[in-house]
């Protein structure tokens, strides 16, 4: 019921896409409320049918219902990790869609970086090396900002900051968003802390889960007021709703893609 915006995040892998989507409130409190494995070629051009990219065109465009049942709540920004082997299909899909709130996304490689920059760069170019208007934009990541902001409220249950996460996600997610530890190494006599994982553990839940908290930033939430998220809520649940208990409930949509067999249905969502 707290929930009032949505953020999805998107990570490409050798023959995936891993999708989810996260509810935010009063203080930030969040919580993971779908998560979805789109199998496929993210090298296939957004504009085939039934490609990873056009799935998670669906899922972005896929509202999902407010516990009040006032109104259902659109996706209002998403984030993509350009890292990887498809840094330049990343570009292609993101540039288009820039206005309607696709924000591609980079970890920066010096630490304590903010959660996301204050502004991006930009990364497309013409043959004369110009940079393109309207063209790709990156903005960066202070993944390791990021990690420890997560990591230090996961004590929390309620309130601001708590991280909510539900029944529905498999074990493997858990060991996902808990593979990496940080570590204390020596460069040249001088102790620097990172974040480290060992080779080949599966970290795209702990990674999803910061890009959502960037994208959440770049919106602004984190400088929310209360009378903010008031005036927000006044908007989606009016105080004169009264619920029809003998209404029908939305039905469930289908998913744009097998959820993985460890992981049960998500909570509903509305197609558009």
């Amino acid at each position: 019921d707290w929930a009032l915006v949505l953020t999805m995040a998107a990570d490409t892998q050798d023959n995936r896409i891993e999708a989810q989507v996260e509810a935010w409130g009063p203080g930030m409190q969040h919580a993971v409320i779908h998560h979805e494995v789109i199998d496929g070629d993210p090298a296939d051009p957004p504009s085939k049918a039934g490609s990873v990219w056009h799935r998670l065109d669906v899922l972005r465009a896929t509202p999902f219902e407010h516990a009040s049942g006032a109104r259902p709540i659109p996706i209002s920004a998403w984030g993509i990790d350009s890292g990887g082997h498809f840094t330049q299909d990343v570009y292609n899909y993101g540039a288009p869609r820039r206005r309607s709130g696709c924000v591609i996304l980079k970890g920066a490689s010096k630490r304590n970086r903010p959660i996301i920059s204050g502004v991006p760069s930009r990364v497309d170019i013409d043959w004369r090396g110009t940079r393109t208007e309207g063209g790709a934009e990156l903005w960066l990541i202070g993944t390791d900002v990021a990690k420890d902001y997560l990591h230090k409220r996961l004590h929390l249950t309620d309130g601001a900051g708590a991280y909510h996460l539900p029944k529905f996600l498999p074990r493997e997610w858990f060991e996902g968003f808990l593979s990496e530890k940080k570590r204390i190494r020596y460069v040249k006599g001088f102790a620097i802390t990172e974040w480290f994982k060992q080779p080949g553990d599966r970290n795209e839940p702990i990674d999803l889960a910061v890009y959502n908290l960037a994208i959440a930033h770049k919106l602004g939430l984190h400088r929310y007021s209360d009378r903010d998220w008031q005036q927000l809520r006044a908007k989606l649940v009016p105080d004169n709703l009264t619920p029809d208990l003998f209404s029908a409930p939305a039905p469930a949509a289908t998913p744009t893609a097998p959820l993985p067999s460890a992981a049960p249905a998500c909570p509903r969502r509305l197609l558009p």
